[in-house]
């Protein structure tokens, strides 16, 4: 893959990194045992549950089960990509990345950079230019809308002059190529050919990406312009639906959740108001891209779009998508007005803070809605269709207690019983498992001692990998099930055999894969030192995952020999169980 930093760099910052330094930054520890505990910064405890191990340089949480290595902690902690995180350590630890990339990766790299330099000394400029003379129209605009000067200069806000080549000018006398400025979106050719600005007499918003680095800018008319808004053209650097505005602003607020509004001025109104966890989507709907971006933070959402129908519709999607990356979402609907910032212009802050109070979950918004539509011109309720709707609703909800908690609304507006409402939900639910078409049953999870021996070999083996060596007790591929470590297995003898093998390596090929078995990874880790590498103990652990293969050989024989059609296709089957056999009872002794 071109751009990637190769995996000898990264296992050396991660050598010469002191994790418990790392940590010690966000985490004040003490030491018990071979382990440092502290207090979880990924989430709210009064007894320390969050783990440090020096000597595996990792760290573990028993409570909210996150861990994993210093560049792990990094990327959570900072909600920052690998690539950022891996930078940030290596920085400290005075280590140059050197990419494995190809000659169009380079020049592509050297491009985006390039349109970076022209979109900072943009953004200088439009700043530059709200603070003078020509500015003051912008400047009473916006705190005519309660935008302080404060908020102005955290946002970045500026004002593109009402000329048609000030910002061309000035890009040109700074040595940047037409080229890059036109591929920035900042300038275009005229019908005469004419290089002139995008942006002209409009308030200027700069549009910040995850890590803080200018990508785009949103322009507001402060004339009579058709448009009242622009945005930048798509470029290597943005794409619509990539981004949230203000939240690298936002995310530098810990544990509170995230409120999502439509537009830049929603965003910037309710900052200045002191909610500075809004985000904006830079337009009405949100995108796949947004969602995960939102799951990034590990923090519930509360959605604020807008009231009118395009809101109500784009607020049922983000619903979903949210719903899809485990994210707890919530809806607050903007009374009378359609967005928040026209709620706050003509109500205060302050209730529009009380009016977040009265969020709602999926199950109530819906709910909500499905008796507005049901209710008809002269505001009488059509029973029929609510009851059928809202049924249908908590029929579809997998949570039982939901559902009985949920009908007892439903309940309320019918003027009817619960227990009428959960006896017609349960009928529903029945009839739909009636006619469900059955699916294939999952693949059977790991037995507890099944993994629990898995993580043992594994963990003395990045003690000591000589272990492997042995005589008579060399681990196999077939010795791990296919839905616990086997995967990784034939990765780790190639490491092994390169002498790569440890740890760091073992977890940063599960950690990817299958984080449920990270997760017991790190937990067997950070609670046991017994992986020291005793031979005894080591061969135990084989002998029993030796048992447990030859088990599962001898079962899915029997079962072979009884669908054979006849005894010569039996024979060979019937002597492939006595070698099983042979082998179990073998491996039984040696576990004792």
């Amino acid at each position: 893959m071109a751009g990637r930093i190769p995996q000898d760099t990264i296992d050396q910052i991660l050598n010469e990194t002191d994790i418990v330094d790392v940590v010690s930054r966000y985490v004040r520890l003490e030491k018990k045992g071979g382990s440092l505990f502290g207090l979880c910064p990924f989430h709210s405890e009064k007894t320390p549950s969050f783990s440090v191990s020096p000597a595996k340089r990792i760290f573990y949480c028993f409570g909210c089960h996150k861990g994993g290595n210093a560049i792990k902690f990094i990327s959570e902690i900072e909600h920052v990509p690998f690539r950022e995180a891996v930078q940030t350590l290596a920085d400290a630890a005075g280590i140059e990345i050197r990419l494995d990339e190809d000659e169009s990766y380079r020049q592509r790299r050297e491009a985006e950079q390039r349109l970076r330099q022209v979109l900072l000394e943009s953004a200088r400029f439009f700043y530059r230019t709200l603070s003078v003379q020509e500015g003051n129209e912008a400047k009473r605009y916006l705190l005519g809308r309660g935008i302080s000067v404060p908020t102005q200069r955290a946002f970045g806000l500026g004002y593109a002059p009402d000329a048609w080549d000030r910002l061309t000018l000035h890009l040109r006398e700074k040595g940047i190529a037409e080229t890059d400025a036109i591929a920035a979106g900042v300038c275009q050719r005229a019908s005469n050919g004419r290089l002139i600005d995008v942006f002209r007499n409009r308030l200027m918003i700069p549009i910040f990406d995850f890590l803080g680095q200018i990508v785009a800018f949103g322009g507001r008319a402060m004339g009579e312009e058709k448009a009242k808004y622009i945005n930048s053209k798509e470029t290597e650097l943005y794409t619509k639906g990539r981004h949230l505005f203000a939240m690298n602003l936002a995310k530098k607020q810990k544990d509170e959740a995230l409120i999502v509004t439509e537009g830049y001025f929603d965003a910037i109104s309710l900052h200045a108001a002191g909610l500075t966890t809004a985000v904006a989507l830079l337009g009405t709907a949100m995108s796949s891209r947004q969602a995960q971006l939102l799951a990034q933070m590990d923090r519930p959402v509360t959605l604020c779009l807008d009231a009118d129908e395009a809101g109500i519709n784009a607020s049922l999607r983000a619903l979903e998508l949210l719903r899809q990356k485990q994210v707890f979402a919530s809806v607050v609907t903007v009374p009378e007005f359609k967005d928040p910032d026209l709620y706050i212009r003509k109500n205060g802050a302050s209730r529009f803070k009380a009016l977040l109070e009265t969020k709602m979950d999926e199950l109530d918004f819906k709910l909500r809605l499905i008796e507005k539509q049901a209710r008809q011109d002269d505001g009488e309720l059509d029973v029929f269709r609510y009851q059928r709707e809202a049924t249908d609703l908590l029929a579809a909800e997998e949570n039982a207690v939901m559902r009985e908690l949920k009908a007892e609304l439903v309940a309320r507006v019918l003027h009817a019983s619960p227990a009428a409402v959960q006896e017609e939900v349960a009928r529903k639910r029945r009839n739909e498992a009636e006619t469900a078409v059955e699916t294939p049953r999952p693949k059977p999870r790991a037995s507890a001692a099944q993994v629990a021996d898995e993580t043992y070999v594994l963990l003395a083996l990045s003690n000591n990998p000589d272990l492997q060596k042995t005589k008579g007790f060399a681990l196999e591929e077939e010795d791990f099930l296919e839905e616990g470590f086997r995967p990784f297995f034939e990765s780790m003898q190639g490491a092994m055999a390169a002498k790569r093998y440890s740890y760091q390596y073992l977890l940063s090929l599960v950690e990817e894969a299958a984080p449920e078995l990270a997760d017991a990874l790190l937990a067997a880790a950070i609670k046991s030192e017994q992986a020291d590498g005793g031979t005894v103990m080591y061969r135990r652990a084989v002998a029993a995952l030796k048992v447990r293969r030859f088990e599962r050989e001898k079962h899915a024989l029997l079962e072979a020999i009884e669908q054979a059609q006849d005894e010569e296709a039996r024979k060979p089957l019937q002597n492939l169980l006595k070698e099983a056999s042979e082998q179990y009872n073998t491996w039984r002794q040696k576990r004792i």
